[in-house]
């Protein structure tokens, strides 16, 4: 969980000008609670989120724990940490912008290349240019593998951070992210092909999103499907088989 307030950044990109600056694992007995691990951002920096996230990061698909970092001149960028020697610990860290309240939120990791290595996915300032990018890790660093420009995951001073998704949508085996494009009026499917994303559908609401994205069998054909909320409606959109066509 995420601990150890403070308003020494206020960016205010979730809400509110309060951020935390250590990441603490806590171990839930029968009866207590008890820490196991903490780990302390120095300062000046924060972690720019709500919940770190528990992935699967490079090679070995072990798990790490993943969260924003900022700084008021490096901007943000991907912290990630792992369980080792009893202590949770440095392990790697993506490009920071280089200018303050830039933001990244990182949507999930998954194998989107067949590679049998899972991908961190995140979209780069979601607010301004918002770009989706896929990285690898090399040892203690996070390289972006691919880009595309025009997406948005997040609305600026949301606390909800559920507006993407990484999921097969088609039955076909092939993982996509489902995000809103940068209007967030249109729905976007994205496959991950060599270093290039590739857009293979989109989906227009009536207005911009207002909910998080739900990715659930809805009709019970054993295919995921899509239901998700604009300022107008809710939108129910159920998958088909690749044969029928979606």
């Amino acid at each position: 969980m995420l601990t150890d307030p403070t308003d020494r950044y206020p960016h205010g990109a979730l809400g509110d000008k309060l951020e935390a600056t250590s990441v603490t694992v806590i171990a839930v007995g029968s009866n207590a609670l008890s820490v196991r691990g903490r780990y302390v951002v120095p300062e000046p920096a924060v972690l720019e989120d709500l919940i770190p996230m528990v992935v699967p990061i490079g090679e070995g698909r072990r798990p790490g724990v993943v969260a924003v970092k900022s700084a008021p001149r490096q901007g943000s960028s991907i912290l990630v940490l792992g369980w080792r020697d009893a202590s949770l610990e440095f392990l790697a860290e993506g490009p920071a912008f280089g200018q303050k309240n830039r933001w990244v939120h990182v949507i999930g990791a998954a194998d989107l290349s067949g590679d049998g290595i899972p991908e961190l996915i995140a979209v780069n300032t979601p607010h301004l240019t918002g770009v989706l990018v896929a990285y690898n890790r090399r040892a203690a660093a996070l390289i972006p593998s691919a880009k595309a420009l025009g997406y948005s995951s997040h609305a600026v001073g949301s606390r909800n951070q559920d507006q993407a998704a990484i999921a097969n949508m088609s039955g076909s085996g092939r993982l996509q992210i489902i995000l809103p494009r940068q209007s967030r009026e249109v729905l976007a499917a994205l496959e991950l092909s060599g270093t290039r994303w590739e857009e293979r559908w989109a989906l227009q609401l009536g207005g911009p999103i207002q909910s998080n994205l739900v990715v659930a069998d809805l009709d019970g054909d054993g295919l995921l499907d899509l239901a998700v909320a604009d300022r107008r409606a809710l939108h129910v959109f159920l998958s088909s088989r690749p044969e029928s066509g979606r």
